[in-house]
């Protein structure tokens, strides 16, 4: 399990086709996009077999070495069960603050809490909706990053 992170097929995959893994490597070990932790290289990207955006938008990126675990770079577990209404989760990435500013360079974070589908317009079965009060949330370039309770 050393090699693998998880992120969203729609990050790796054009159309129907999986992108190169030689495009791609992994920064880890720091909250500066450009500078600190270690770049790891990606060996080989799994997509769902039955991505279809948005339903199974998950893929797996193989890593050519495992991962050097440290003070800075450690696993997390995935969950096993749903997410209980009203839970307070953390979602973050080095995404856009708005739709006209640049991606950030520094590791951002904010929280959210998990609604029903009906306060979701539009969500598809299965996924999991977040909200929060005010013009908070995901923005381009956070795609693919964690969700945490």
């Amino acid at each position: 399990f050393d090699v693998y992170i998880v992120t969203a097929a729609h990050c790796v995959v054009n159309g129907d086709t999986v992108l190169d893994a030689k495009r791609f490597a992994v920064h880890a070990g720091s909250a500066h996009l450009l500078s600190g932790g270690a770049l790891f290289e990606v060996a080989a990207i799994h997509a769902h077999e039955w991505y279809g955006s948005p339903q199974n938008d998950i893929a797996v990126l193989e890593m050519k070495e495992p991962f050097q675990y440290s003070q800075y770079i450690q696993p997390i577990e995935l969950m096993e069960e749903e997410v209980p209404l009203g839970s307070e989760v953390v979602i973050s990435g080095y995404g856009r603050v708005g739709s006209t500013e640049p991606p950030s360079p520094d590791l951002l974070y904010t929280s959210m809490f998990v609604v029903d589908d009906e306060n979701c317009h539009g969500v598809s079965p299965g996924l999991l909706c977040i909200d929060k009060e005010g013009s908070y949330g995901a923005c381009n370039g956070d795609s693919g990053g964690p969700l945490i309770e």
